[in-house]
């Protein structure tokens, strides 16, 4: 095993900056209002997952489905064994909003 550079503090330091840039992104994403029930937001989740992605080096295609933007990615070198991760960018309707302790969004 090779030695490691650099000290605890330095793993600290870029693990914090690491959190918090991924804490950031996915604020970002929550704070997208894509509501497939309304036919809300859901383009601009899409644009905002596909730009993520691509910028950490992905190869990302947004493709439509009766009318509905999927976003599909992959990373890694052709051959390689897979792992398919599948989630929703899209959200249930806020309401009953009277029964909210605070704002949905």
């Amino acid at each position: 095993m090779a030695a490691l550079s650099g000290s605890w503090t330095d793993a600290e330091g870029a693990v914090a900056e690491a959190v918090t840039e991924g804490l950031d992104d996915l604020f970002g994403a929550l704070r997208i209002p894509s509501i497939s029930a309304h036919g809300e937001g859901l383009r601009q989740s899409a644009d905002y997952l596909e730009r993520l992605l691509a910028r950490d080096g992905w190869s990302v295609e947004v493709v439509e489905i009766d009318g509905n933007p999927i976003v599909f990615a992959e990373v890694g070198p052709a051959g390689a064994p897979t792992i398919l991760l599948y989630g929703h960018h899209d959200v249930q309707p806020v309401d009953p909003e009277a029964a909210w302790a605070t704002p949905p969004c």
